[in-house]
C-alpha cells in the first residue's frame, strides 16, 4: 500500500524511470527525474489539470507524440509489444485535434482512460469545437471591430455604475440590481480579455504547427479559453434575460408579479440558504449510508446533486433499497417528507404573502427597473395611444 500511495500520488504523476525496454521511443527532452538514467522520462507539458472520474491529472507524464498517420500505427504496435501499460499505470490521455478545411472548424478531442489495480478502467471524453479565424481576415477584422465596440459600450456600463455609486452610496449597495450590473460588467470584461488572449494563443500556436508541422502540436489552450468564455457568455446570455423583466411592468397584471418577486428576493435568499443547509444536511447522511453501495454517492457533490435530482422527479427508491435494506425507506421518506411537504409549503407562503402584498399597492412605469430611455419611449407611447384614440 505505502508502495502504490509513493508512486501513484496525484501531483507525482508517476515519475519514476521505466524500464530499459523504452530506450527506442527516445522523444521527450526535460526530465523531472534528474537523479536516475532513464531511456523513458517524465515530461512536464505546460496546460492544465484535467479531472477524471477518479482522480486530478495534470498535463504531463511519459509522453510519446504518435506524430503523422503513416508513423502513427507502427509506433501503437511497438508500444503494446514492450507492455507500455503495466501495474503502474494511473492513467493513459490521448489527445488529438480535427480538423475541417471547408467550414474552418477545428476539434479538440482528449480522451481519458483510468486504471484500477485489478485490471477494469474507467473511460471519459470531452470534444471541444472552435474556429481559428488566422487565414479569414475578413471574419478576424469584423471581429475586432465588435469586440472594439464591445469593449467601448462596457467601459460606457461601468463610469455609469461608478457615478451611480459614487450618487447613492450605502444605498446603491442595498440594491439587487445593481450588483446584478455590476456582476454583468465583471463577464462582459471577462469575455472580451479572453477574446484578445484567444488571439495570442492562436497566433503562437499556428506558427509553431507551421514550423514543425511533423510534430504533435496541443490545441488544449485553445480550447480551454473557448470553453472558459462560452460559458461567461453563457452567463451574460442568462442575466440580460432576467433584464427583460422590467418590462413587463407595462401590464398591470405583469407588474404585480415582477413587484411581487422583487419584494421577496430577500426572503427567497435567506429559503435558498435553509435549503441548502438541509440538503447538505441528507447529503452527508446518503453518502455516509451509500458510498460503498451506490456509483450514485460516491463523493458528496455527487450525492448532492443526486439528491436533488431525486426531488425533480428522477426515481432512486428501489435501488436504495436494494443497496441499505430497512434502512433506505425511513431515510427516503424522510427525505422526500421534509422537501415535498414542510419546505415547498415554506416556500408557498413567501411567495404567497408577498403577491398579496403587492396586489393591493399600486405599481408604476416610474418604478422602471431600465434606464430613463425606456422611461421615456414608453410614455411617448402613450401619449401616441392618446392621439389616436382622441
Amino acid at each position: 500500500m505505502l508502495f502504490c500511495i509513493e508512486v501513484q500520488e496525484t501531483y507525482k504523476q508517476n515519475k519514476g524511470a521505466f524500464a530499459e525496454q523504452w530506450r527506442l521511443l527516445l522523444n521527450t527532452n526535460q526530465s523531472h527525474n534528474q537523479e536516475r538514467e532513464s531511456y523513458w522520462r517524465y515530461e512536464a507539458k505546460p496546460g492544465h489539470f484535467h479531472k477524471g472520474l477518479l482522480n486530478t491529472y495534470s498535463e504531463g507524464g511519459y509522453i510519446v507524440d504518435l506524430q503523422i498517420f503513416e508513423n502513427m500505427t507502427t509506433t501503437i504496435e511497438y508500444l503494446k509489444e514492450v507492455f507500455w501499460i503495466d501495474s503502474n499505470t494511473t492513467v493513459v490521455m490521448i489527445e488529438f485535434v480535427l480538423y475541417n478545411g471547408n467550414i474552418g472548424l477545428f476539434v479538440h478531442a482528449l480522451f481519458t482512460f483510468e486504471f484500477l489495480t485489478m485490471g477494469k478502467y474507467f473511460s471519459d471524453f470531452y470534444f471541444t469545437f472552435f474556429h481559428l479565424y488566422t487565414d479569414d481576415y475578413t471574419m478576424f477584422w469584423i471581429l475586432m471591430v465588435m469586440y472594439l465596440v464591445y469593449l467601448l459600450m462596457t467601459l460606457y456600463f461601468i463610469f455609469h455604475e461608478i457615478q451611480n455609486l459614487i450618487t447613492q452610496k450605502i444605498h446603491y449597495l442595498k440594491n439587487g440590481q445593481a450588483w446584478m450590473n455590476a456582476f454583468i460588467n465583471i463577464c462582459r470584461l471577462s469575455a472580451i480579455v479572453l477574446f484578445y488572449q484567444k488571439i495570442g494563443i492562436q497566433e503562437r500556436t499556428y506558427a509553431s504547427y507551421k514550423n514543425n508541422p511533423e510534430v504533435f502540436t496541443s490545441f488544449s489552450d485553445l480550447a480551454y479559453n473557448h470553453a472558459l468564455r462560452r460559458i461567461i457568455l453563457a452567463i451574460l446570455v442568462f442575466l440580460a434575460s432576467l433584464k427583460i423583466f422590467g418590462l413587463f411592468k407595462v401590464n398591470r397584471y405583469m407588474a404585480q408579479i415582477v413587484e411581487a418577486t422583487s419584494s421577496c428576493m430577500h426572503k427567497l435568499r435567506d429559503f435558498c440558504i435553509l435549503f441548502i443547509v438541509v440538503l447538505g444536511a441528507f447529503a452527508g447522511l446518503f453518502f455516509l449510508t451509500f458510498a460503498d453501495k451506490l456509483p450514485n454517492f460516491r463523493s458528496f457533490p455527487q450525492t448532492f446533486s443526486t439528491l436533488f435530482a431525486i426531488l425533480l422527479g428522477k426515481a432512486a427508491y428501489q435501488e436504495l433499497y436494494t443497496a441499505a435494506g430497512n434502512v433506505a425507506p425511513i431515510f427516503y421518506f424522510l427525505f422526500m417528507s421534509v422537501f415535498s411537504i414542510i419546505m415547498l409549503n415554506i416556500l408557498a407562503v413567501i411567495v404567497g404573502e408577498n403577491y398579496q402584498h403587492a396586489t393591493t399597492n399600486s405599481t408604476s412605469i416610474e418604478e422602471e427597473t431600465f434606464s430613463p430611455v425606456m422611461k421615456n419611449a414608453v410614455n411617448f407611447g402613450k401619449k401616441m395611444a392618446k392621439k389616436i384614440h382622441a
